[in-house]
């Protein structure tokens, strides 16, 4: 009798290499979100070199400002659990600094990263309009030829989109991204977009010895 046949195997695709980005809903509670939000139209006095419609705040140190100060110890925990995600290892995060981004009605955020920082977030103080949700985009990539498959008939999954727009967001909902990762923010269609912004990094990073502390 000849041994039974084997099931058939299916093809599996693989994910390499995934970006995290995670999503926290609420993290900012109402009376902090209201508190930040009435200052932040009194800081932004920035302009944005790009649109004029759009202002910031100096960049300020948690410890330097009471309500940002309680925000740092909310996104503490996350921190951890993002890093952990990141890198592998729970560590210790710090929030080198925090702004707030106040957007008028048709107003932009180019395409940027955060240098010199590991994990950025962005607490929204506002509702986020269904255009202006923020999108993050994929590496530009070098001087190579770059060939695309974008049309009509096209079925866009992970494994292709060149771009990603995060869910739709409410006051006191955070994202947090890799800082390389490159972002921007469309045209605002509503009446004004108020958001926070900051940059963290871990206590150190270490390879088998090899380590860089950021203190």
């Amino acid at each position: 009798m000849p041994p039974p046949a084997k099931p058939a195997q299916k093809p599996s695709v693989i994910g390499l290499f995934p970006t995290p980005v995670m999503t926290v809903p609420s993290l900012c509670p109402p009376e902090l979100c209201a508190s930040i939000l009435a200052q932040a139209r009194a800081d932004a006095k920035e302009r944005n070199a790009h649109d004029q419609r759009l202002a910031h705040s100096a960049m300020v140190r948690p410890e330097d400002d009471q309500r940002f100060g309680r925000l740092a110890s909310l996104l503490d925990p996350h921190l951890t659990e993002f890093g952990a995600v990141l890198l592998g290892e729970r560590l210790r995060w710090r929030v080198k600094e925090m702004w707030v981004n106040v957007m008028q009605a048709g107003g932009r955020q180019e395409m940027h990263n955060h240098a010199n920082s590991f994990v950025s977030v962005v607490v929204y103080l506002t509702d986020t309009s269904a255009g202006s949700r923020t999108v993050f985009h994929k590496a530009l990539g070098g001087g190579d030829f770059a060939f695309v498959n974008e049309n009509k008939a096209t079925q866009v999954s992970a494994y292709n989109a060149r771009r990603w727009a995060a869910p739709p967001m409410r006051p006191g909902d955070a994202i947090f991204f890799p800082s390389y990762l490159l972002h921007e923010a469309p045209p605002h269609e509503g009446p004004e977009r108020v958001t926070l912004a900051l940059n963290s990094l871990p206590e150190r990073i270490d390879s088998w010895g090899y380590a860089v502390n950021f203190g």
